[in-house]
């Protein structure tokens, strides 16, 4: 997940931050997070950390830079595709600017905090009693995480919020393609004979949905 910036110099305290998570243990397995002399010089942080953990990034499409620059260096299959519920049918196209990321509204920051609050509150196995909470090592993330507020500018918990929705994301979409998979036991032929039986499927997740 990563909260960008297009600008180099800045009048505000407002941080470019990438974090990467273990979509398995839950648990966040890198971060960077400060000013740098150049926006590329972020920009090529963040494409070098997607490499190295064979991982997507979801971002705040709302500055082009990250999409211009990733495009540049053909690497636009590092960013995630916007979630198929925020798309919008007016501006939506394919390899553009608004195919990739998330264009970051109140109520999407909202149910972004509302992920993060849920992840934090995990379990990290289901035979141990330890939450995700107590294995963050990063002491700002938490301090963010502790004085957020709607006033303020909290460009880590902005980061992991776009963590928590790919998560969420991709989530939905790999239950759907299991949902979808069919072997030659699925075939009406074989329920037809009686060898086997029909098998309802399960509804598909929803993350707005509580558990």
């Amino acid at each position: 997940g990563m909260d960008v910036v297009d600008k180099a110099k800045s009048t505000t305290s407002s941080l470019p931050s990438i974090f990467i998570m273990n979509r398995y243990t839950r648990q966040i397995v890198a971060e960077y997070t400060g000013r740098t002399d150049d926006p590329n010089d972020f920009y090529e942080i963040c494409r070098k950390l997607l490499m190295y953990y064979n991982a997507t990034g979801m971002y705040e499409q709302n500055l082009p830079g990250l999409f211009t620059y990733f495009e540049k260096h053909k690497c636009l299959y590092l960013l995630a595709d916007t979630p198929y519920q925020l798309r919008n049918s007016d501006t939506y196209k394919i390899g553009t600017n608004t195919s990739k990321g998330i264009n970051a509204s109140g109520k999407v920051n909202q149910t972004a905090r509302d992920f993060i609050k849920s992840w934090l509150l995990e379990k990290v196995s289901e035979n141990s009693e330890q939450r995700v909470l107590e294995t963050i090592y990063s002491s700002a993330l938490l301090k963010e995480l502790i004085m957020w507020n709607p006033q303020g500018n909290f460009d880590r918990v902005s980061s992991m919020g776009m963590v928590l929705w790919h998560d969420a994301t991709m989530r939905r979409e790999t239950e759907q393609r299991t949902k979808e998979v069919k072997t030659f036991l699925d075939s009406d032929y074989f329920q037809n004979m009686g060898v086997t039986r029909k098998i309802e499927n399960k509804a598909a997740f929803n993350p707005f949905q509580n558990n």
